[in-house]
């Protein structure tokens, strides 16, 4: 019980059901979730020593906020991680992994105007590449990596433009991938991050 609850709450972040900022007592989210509050106690304990949760006397416990350091600092991280493991899929991808992200990209240009659906994918294309690596200690610094995007609020993948733009640049690290064009395929998923990473700062600009 203790992990479904830990998993349910942490998609509530992942999914924005519980954006940076929002307080999760204790007892709404055992509502919630209809669970008794041990499960719900132990599942915030976990998520807090995560860093996905901060408390305070002040504001209780909440869903951690990233200040713009922070999310610069995080794609720069990502843009170097997922460089490397774009670079190393190129090497290392199988046929069923290299036609796997074939397929993805191809349903993706089917769905430009489905955010959900183009989040689904854009996880899927990214796990598939991490795992065509091969390497623990990358997915290891991935995941931990992907835990910090979390907090970051929201998709870019809701604008039509990014969301085009974005299927583009994926298509060009597959094709580099399938080509086996390592250095090519770094230098596409880097530039990928960095594209995701203006369309946010312009984002917040705009909000601002």
């Amino acid at each position: 019980m203790p992990d479904w609850v830990y998993s349910q709450i942490r998609e509530a972040i992942r999914s924005g059901h519980f954006i940076p900022g929002a307080r999760l007592r204790e007892r709404d989210v055992a509502t919630q979730l209809n669970v008794s509050r041990t499960p719900v106690r132990e599942a915030l304990r976990r998520l807090e020593v995560e860093g996905l949760l901060s408390a305070s006397p002040q504001k209780g416990l909440r869903v951690a906020e990233l200040d713009s350091q922070m999310i610069n600092e995080l794609y720069f991280m990502r843009q170097e991680l997922e460089g490397t493991a774009a670079w190393l899929a190129a090497r290392n991808a199988s046929t069923a992994e290299l036609r796997l992200m074939r397929l993805i990209v191809d349903e993706e240009a089917e769905l430009l105007d489905s955010p959900s659906d183009l989040g689904r994918l854009n996880y899927a294309l990214h796990q598939t590449i991490q795992g065509a690596a091969q390497n623990r200690y990358l997915v290891t610094s991935l995941n931990v990596l992907r835990d910090g995007m979390m907090l970051i609020s929201s998709t870019n993948l809701h604008s039509p433009t990014r969301a085009r733009a974005a299927h583009d640049e994926h298509c060009r690290i597959v094709e580099a991938i399938e080509r086996g064009d390592a250095d090519g395929a770094r230098a596409a998923a880097r530039a990928h991050v960095v594209a995701a990473h203006e369309a946010k700062l312009r984002e917040k600009s705009a909000i601002a």
